[in-house]
This record gives structure tokens, sequence and C-alpha cells, in this order.
């Protein structure tokens, strides 16, 4: 089931959710205080105006003039004062719970970003956790917090504070009428609860519906070209209607629950109104009420009532609020594999003064994602420091794959081989300094939305402006920050070259011992190619350098070549040692110099 894939939290978990929630309002609890009395109050208030706009009717319906005059003069002031009051406390209630849910949102905003950086790459590689899919999570939900705080204990919270003053209000004026009419108000708000939670159009299958049908419309938008090519817009259609075919199912049996219970509620009203007017009768006949108590006892629970009513409209956001709560949380609650923050890597051991020896000992490896498929199998190398050594295979051999386990986007489990630097395991090394002494360029590289200068400083955040310009000079990227001086950030457009050589200068930047290179010039044009890779020459000097390389005419001069088949080593050594072999490497070569 869905539910259980993607929000298998129990209730006990909810609550301890909901405990986390309070504990992070704790820093607020100033606010928190002051917000909540004024809720109180502007609960409260609204019975307070229907007791005085009742003695007011009544003054000015008196047959005395004076009483018309003076009693409807005086609760006509005493009306005013608690509008006033009534204004303010709103205006307090509204900025202090705003606040707290804005405040909320912030917090989590925060929570959720830096545990995003913080996770393990296979969290990624998972398909609900898609970049689409964490960032609804984290502008969605967060603000479905805020709201769901705000209404949920903001109202609910001002309709206790209006239920309680509404009953001890009319029980002290007249306890009889007012005990009738709460016995249908309890039946009202037990409708409304039942209509609200019954409703399942925001339940979670509903919202992984929601989610599937919102993935599919957006391939349709994005490959509208490839689906008008292939006359494929009738099947897009009907798997657009099939996926929220679940969500349209539901709609019709809400609609149908909204209707009964709505309808009740109107019947239970109009019942509720016979039998007060009818016993209202009965009493004033009987001398133990006039029609003036009547008339203020009714403008209370009247008021009162419509104000509970108003409140109760929010309590269907208690499901979407639950469901929130539990997205986020499945994301917080997720334990972060690979740590990489400085904090968490204090007891480790220093990477400081890795010299850049890398040694695989019988390492087997395959993706969290797909268990079954094993990418390398019993893989063992030795590179020594400061070797130049070339990884060359088809694609999907598990060349990128050990580039990948060497900077610690994954790990080897326990039992299937080691990873050594310095014959000591990876794992074993402060992340956050590790980090450090390694420089990575992959075949697809990053630009983030700042200035060009900004993206090669990356390399050394310490970096200072003429250390930036000495890197970009060395990889002919200089023509790219003269770019910052004349265009606005939101104008750039740069060329997968250019985002490779912004890649390659944040290496030359952070001038590391081991060098990692999965195919640093396959976006570049010839002549550019050959300056990349004389700069490269240069920074290699020293420095364990694997390359993972398609071009086999440019890694003849690496110390070792590795040839992978199939997740294993099937041959190793020089180019002219591969080259006498006459078998896979060989092969390889020739058709590369053929392409």
């Amino acid at each position: 089931m869905i539910e259980d894939e993607e929000l298998s939290i129990s209730t006990n978990n909810v609550r301890l959710q909901v405990c986390k929630i309070f504990k992070i309002l704790w820093k607020y609890r100033c606010t928190v205080i002051f917000g909540f009395l004024f809720t109180i109050i502007y609960g409260a208030l609204p019975v307070a105006k229907g007791y005085f706009s009742g003695e007011g009717t009544v003054a000015i319906s008196s047959d005395y003039e004076t009483i018309r005059y003076d009693d409807g003069l005086k609760y006509s002031i005493i009306y005013l004062i608690v509008g006033v009051l009534h204004v303010l406390a709103y205006c307090f209630y509204c900025i202090l719970v705003y606040k707290l849910g804005i405040d909320l949102t912030k917090n989590y905003r925060n929570m959720l970003l830096k545990k995003y950086l913080s996770l393990h790459i296979a969290f990624f590689d998972i398909d609900r956790n898609s970049p689409g899919s964490l960032l609804s999570r984290m502008a969605i939900d967060t603000v479905q917090l805020m709201y769901s705080f705000k209404l949920i204990l903001g109202n609910l919270i001002a309709a206790l504070s209006t239920l309680v003053t509404t009953l001890i209000w009319g029980v002290v004026y007249e306890y009889r009428i007012t005990l009738i009419t709460f016995v249908f108000l309890a039946l009202l708000i037990i409708l409304t609860l039942i209509r609200r939670f019954c409703v399942q159009v925001d339940s979670p299958k509903s919202l992984a519906a929601a989610a599937d049908g919102g993935r599919i419309l957006s391939e349709c938008v994005v490959g509208t070209k490839t689906i008008f090519s292939y006359n494929f817009s009738r099947k897009a259609l009907n798997l657009y209607l099939e996926a929220i075919d679940y969500i349209t199912q539901r709609l019709y049996k809400d609609n149908f629950i909204n209707s009964l219970t709505l309808s009740l509620m109107i019947l239970c009203n109009y019942i509720m109104n016979i039998i007060v007017f009818a016993l209202s009768k009965r009493y004033i006949i009987n001398g133990t009420l006039d029609s003036d108590e009547m008339t203020v006892v009714q403008t209370i629970i009247i008021e009162g009532y419509s104000n509970i009513s108003g409140y109760m409209t929010s309590i269907w956001r208690i499901r979407k609020a639950i469901a929130s709560l539990r997205s986020v949380y499945s994301i917080l609650d997720t334990p972060s594999l690979i740590c990489p923050f400085k904090k968490d890597n204090l007891d480790k051991i220093s990477a400081n003064n890795i010299k850049g020896k890398i040694e695989f000992r019988n390492v087997y490896f395959a993706y969290p994602f797909q268990p079954e498929h094993v990418i390398l199998k019993n893989i063992s190398f030795t590179i020594l420091p400061g070797q130049k050594v070339a990884l060359v295979g088809n694609s999907g051999c598990g060349k990128s794959s050990v580039i990948q386990l060497i900077n610690r986007f994954y790990d080897v489990e326990d039992g299937k081989g080691e990873i050594l630097i310095d014959d000591i395991n990876i794992k074993d090394y402060n992340l956050y300094e590790l980090k450090k002494k390694i420089g990575f360029v992959q075949q697809e590289p990053s630009a983030f939305k700042r200035s060009n200068l900004e993206n090669i400083r990356y390399g050394s955040l310490e970096a200072t402006d003429e250390e930036c310009y000495e890197a970009a000079k060395k990889v002919n990227a200089l023509n790219l920050l003269e770019i910052d001086k004349m265009q606005n950030l939101k104008k750039q457009n740069l060329s997968g070259g250019d985002k490779q050589k912004l890649a390659i200068g944040r290496i030359f930047l952070k001038n590391p011992p081991i060098l990692l290179l999965d195919e640093p010039t396959s976006n570049l044009d010839k002549d550019s190619e050959v300056e990349i890779e004389k700069s490269l020459e240069i920074l290699a000097e020293n420095k364990t350098t694997i390359t993972i390389a398609h071009r086999l005419n440019t890694i003849e001069n690496c110390d070792k070549i590795i040839v992978f088949d199939d997740g294993r080593i099937k041959e190793e050594g020089t180019h002219e040692e591969l080259m006498k072999l006459k078998k896979r490497y060989y092969t390889l070569y020739k058709f590369s110099n053929l392409s």
C-alpha cells in the first residue's frame, strides 16, 4: 500500500512529532503564552458582545423613555468598548499566532534543508525522493504546518473559549434554554467532525494519486514534441485520466458525505429552533421566563454558536496537518548513513596529511535502490601516491561506481570488501576533511545561480579574488569572469563547456592530492580540450589521479590502465602492455580511434 510505503508512521510517532513541535515552540514561549492569552480573550468577547447586544435591544424596546435613553446609551457605550477590545484582541491574536506559524515554517525549512544536505546520496535515488517531491515537502508541507498551527491551534482554542464562555454565561442567565440548545450544538459539532474526518480527498492515498497525476502531467508538458511526433496524445490523456481516477471516485463519495451531513446540520438547526420556541412559550406562559430574558439568552447563544461554527470550518485541516507532519518527519527521522558535517566527524581520523594511496580490497557493490544488481564484483587494485590511473570499459561496467565510492557518495557494506586510503579504511576518516583532499570533475558539472567568480570560489571558500582569477586563467575561463561585470546573473546562459571550465577551475583552486576525473573534457571543443588537457597535466603532477575516459588516445601516458567489463577487472597495465596483449583494451582502443 502507498500509505504503508510512504507514511508508515504509527500514532505514537505522530504524538511524538507533535511533542517535537512544542519543543521547538518552547524557544518562542513568551510569544506562545501571549498569543494563547489573546486567543482566549478573542474567543470570549463575542459572547459578551451577544449579551450586551441583547440587553441593548431589550432597553431600546422598553415602554419607558428613561430606560430607552439611559440604558440604551449605557449598553451602546459598553457595546462600543467590547467592539474595540474585540478588534484589539483579534489584531494581537493574528500577529502573535501568525508569527508563531512563520517561525515554525522557518524552523522546519531550515531543518529540512540541513537534513537534505546531510543525507547520503542513496536516499535521493529513491523515486519518491525526487527533487520535485522533496522541494514540494519543503515548500508546501511547511506552509501547511504554519496554516494548520494558526487555524487548528488558534481557532480551536478560540472555539473552546467561546464554548465555555457561552455555556457559563447562558447557564447563569437562563440555564434551561441554554442546556437544550447545547444538546443540539453538540450534535452539530459531531456532524461537523464526521463530515471533516470522513472526507478522504486529502488522505495519503489521495495525495499520492495526485502526485502521480502531477508527474504524468509534467512529463506531458515537457515532452510535448515527442508526444506530437508519435501521435501519443490520446494515450497520454488516458494515462493521466487513469492516474486521477481514484481522486475522481473519492470526490464523488466525499460529495455525498458533504451533502448528507450538511443536510442533517440544517435539519438539526430547524429542530433546535422549534423546540426552543415551544419551550420558551411554555415558560413565558408559566411566568418563569419573560420575553426580555429570552431575547438576551438567545442573542448570547446565537452569537456564540455562529462563532463556534466559523471556527469549526478549519477542523478539516487536522488531516492535512497530520499528513504534512508525517511527510516532514519521514525526512527528519531518516538517519544519515554518511554524515558530511564537521560536527559529525570530530571523532574520526584526520585526513589532513594523506598522501594519496588508494586500495580496493575484494569490493562487492550494488546500489541500495537495486540491491539485486551487483555492479562491482570482487574488485581489487592498488594505486600508489602520485600515480595516474585510467579506468576504461563500456558504459555500465562499474567505472563511475569506483569514483563514487572513493568520493563516499556510497559505502561498501560490511563484509563485502573495503576501500582504503593510505592503508586506512575510508569510513574511518573525517569526511569533512577528506572532501578537501579530493578533487572531482564530473561529466555534467553543475553551475550555481551565482557569479562565475563565486562558482570557481566553491573550490576553496577562503580563496581571494586574485586566486580565483588565477585558477580561471589556467582553464582559459577569464572571459567567463568578464561576463560577470557585463551581465545580470539571471541572464547568463552557460554552455556545457563553460560549466566544465568552471568545474575544473575549482579543482585548480582547491589543489587536492587526489583527483577524480570523469570525462573532464567531454563537453569541450577540440581546441579547448587540448588547452584543458595541458592544464590538467600540470595540475596532476605529484597527485594521485583517476580518470574515466572513452577517448582512449587521451590516456596513453597513464601509469596504469584498468579495464572493466561487467563489474570485473579484465586487464591491468600500461598502454603498451595492454596493446601487446591484443585483448579487451586493444579492441576498445581500435574502436575508440575509429569513432
